[in-house]
């Protein structure tokens, strides 16, 4: 048995079931699709066409096809419309590939019942992995870098090398295809592989081995970090209290803080203040507001409190006006932002839901303020006006389905989009039932 048949059968060990394999054509994916089919693994081939390199990806696609065809594999294609993504949710290309192929990813595989879903990272992938985390400041979970099985995504290539894999289609004679922007070093990632590690290596011949070996040794301490945690926080008998005298046992407070509530948003900042404030005398009574959560401070120890119940979407009041002199100055003049106004040519009050929708806020949504040259986040609104937590988490905004623009923040902001004129022979009035 080959290298890479070896790795990949310890990785997998005993376990069974389905795997949903990802393979966009490359080296790594194609040597870890041959390797599973060599194992007698049940597979279910998977593959993202994104439309970003032209005519390349269409090749990638038919490789794909070809490749499956000739194993008898089955083969799921879907293509997806990155710019329309990025525009929609305001991430890069490289956020928005990831986002959208392990969202189709998850889904197949509970459609499809399988077990895993088997990607073909590398032992290099994850010592850029490492290198990354650590360039934007990460803790050990990001030194770590990737595990080989988290309970969902199986990586069982991460004990070998890409020049390991590169050699095992060569002795096979396997053919596969080559994504010229990797030779590109636009994207971060692409700069570690193309520029930095070689760099490097050019000092300490080696160093990927090395940093190879140094993963290892914090994929262990990671372990050891997560046992020593979790017994620590298995003492709390309500996950939403975490008791002084724990808080008093913990080696580093600000580390046992950030793992207690980091499900909750809670940022390296907050948790800093917070064990500050546990050690002051003055420090009772004190409130601090996250992303997800509020926490008191009191004499017994920190406390979530409770999330309160979530609102029901209120109903939206349309009223057709006709434009007048008087009533753009009213609109003009309002600053309240109780109510939106829509030009009345612009919708049909019969199908307003095709054009505009109420929803809670996402994660990373802007809005472009009339005024403001730029745009705000969402989130920066909500927190300027002061909202609590469970306000925050019961508030709507109105959305333009065909731009995904960020038209109103009821009560709070008017976007500078979809605006009324004079010349508006009409315009519609929109307020919310409550705000």
């Amino acid at each position: 048995m080959r290298l890479l048949e070896q790795v990949v059968d310890k990785a997998i060990g005993r376990r069974h079931g389905r795997l949903l394999v990802a393979v966009s054509g490359g080296a790594d994916s194609v040597a870890l699709l041959h390797v599973l089919l060599r194992l007698r693994k049940d597979c279910i081939v998977a593959h993202c066409n994104f439309h970003l390199r032209g005519e390349e990806s269409d090749r990638d696609e038919r490789h794909v096809v070809d490749l499956c065809a000739s194993h008898g594999v089955e083969l799921l294609v879907k293509h997806f419309d990155v710019a329309a993504y990025c525009a929609r949710h305001k991430v890069s290309v490289e956020m928005a590939c990831r986002d959208l192929r392990y969202e189709w990813f998850r889904q197949l595989m509970a459609d499809r019942e399988c077990s895993r879903i088997a990607v073909a990272h590398n032992s290099d992938d994850n010592v850029e992995t490492m290198l990354l985390n650590l360039f934007r400041g990460t803790g050990i979970d990001g030194l770590a870098a990737m595990a080989v099985d988290n309970g969902e995504i199986l990586r069982p290539l991460l004990g070998v090398t890409r020049r390991q894999i590169e050699e095992y289609l060569r002795e096979c004679g396997i053919e596969y295809v080559v994504d010229s922007t990797n030779l590109e070093s636009d994207y971060r990632r692409n700069f570690v592989r193309n520029e930095l590690l070689p760099m490097i290596e050019t000092r300490w011949p080696g160093a990927r081995s090395a940093l190879a070996r140094t993963r290892q040794n914090l994929e262990g301490a990671r372990r050891f970090y997560r046992a020593k945690v979790d017994e620590m926080l298995t003492c709390c008998d309500n996950v939403d209290f975490l008791p002084n005298e724990i808080v008093a046992d913990a080696p580093d407070k600000v580390t046992l803080l950030h793992e207690f509530l980091k499900r909750h948003g809670i940022s390296d900042e907050i948790a800093v203040e917070m064990a500050d404030s546990w050690a002051s005398s003055e420090g009772i009574g004190k409130r601090w507001l996250t992303a997800e959560a509020e926490i008191v401070l009191d004499r017994e120890g920190f406390r979530l409190l409770p999330e309160g119940q979530v609102a029901a979407e209120p109903t939206l009041k349309i009223e057709r006006l006709a434009m007048t002199d008087r009533l753009m100055m009213q609109i003009r003049s309002d600053r309240s932002q109780s109510v939106c106004y829509l030009p009345a040519d612009e919708i049909d009050e019969t199908k307003f839901e095709e054009n505009y929708r109420l929803r809670r806020p996402m994660r990373g949504d802007r809005i472009a303020p009339i005024g403001m040259k730029g745009s705000s986040l969402v989130s920066d609104v909500l927190k300027d006006a002061k909202l609590t937590i469970p306000e925050r988490r019961n508030y709507f905004l109105l959305e333009q389905v065909s731009t995904g623009e960020i038209i109103w923040m009821p009560g709070l902001k008017r976007s500078r989009h979809a605006l009324v004129s004079p010349t508006d022979v009409a315009v519609y009035r929109i307020s919310l039932d409550k705000i």
